[in-house]
């Protein structure tokens, strides 16, 4: 009878495995089955429908992300705020939304991954963050290195120029 018991078991787990269920169990306690509002920041973002993570949590403008391998995770924000976050994940701007996708591979240990919006999606940097790389050079916020660099730049110009004269 055990060996009936047994051998049932076996087969059973295999039809299992062999009809996707490890991909179910990628879903964490986060699970979103529908678009969900979320308030960060005083800004509205969405939260996109099957997004799934094993934990959220939020304090003052930062979201914070627990997730497990095969787990994704969709921001997007109809105000098109730069979706900076310690992941280095690349976000994009288009006209009408920013949008950051968390997404982390099977065999990967747990990860935490935190979002941090900083600034508007502008017209100079909707190239960089489609770039990827540019955009998460920007690092601290893409807005506000752009107003900091150009007083920087012109009087580097200026120390430069009279140097070599």
């Amino acid at each position: 009878m055990k060996k009936i018991l047994l051998s049932t078991t076996v087969c059973l787990s295999l039809i299992l495995l062999s009809a996707g269920v490890p991909d179910a169990l990628a879903v964490g306690n986060a699970y979103f089955p529908q678009n969900t509002t979320l308030t960060l920041d005083g800004s509205n973002y969405t939260i996109v429908q099957s997004s799934n993570a094993d934990q959220i949590s939020t304090s003052g403008d930062t979201l914070t992300l627990l997730m497990s391998a095969g787990q994704e995770f969709v921001l997007t924000s109809a105000d098109r705020r730069v979706m900076t976050n310690s992941g280095n994940y690349s976000y994009s701007c288009s006209s009408s939304q920013s949008s950051l996708t968390v997404n982390i591979p099977v065999g990967s240990s747990q990860t935490t991954v935190t979002v941090t919006p900083k600034g508007d999606c502008t017209t100079s940097n909707v190239s960089g963050g489609g770039g990827g790389t540019s955009g998460g050079g920007g690092g601290g916020g893409s807005a506000s290195a752009t107003p900091t660099t150009t007083p920087s730049v012109t009087p580097s110009a200026s120390p430069v120029g009279s140097t070599r004269a």
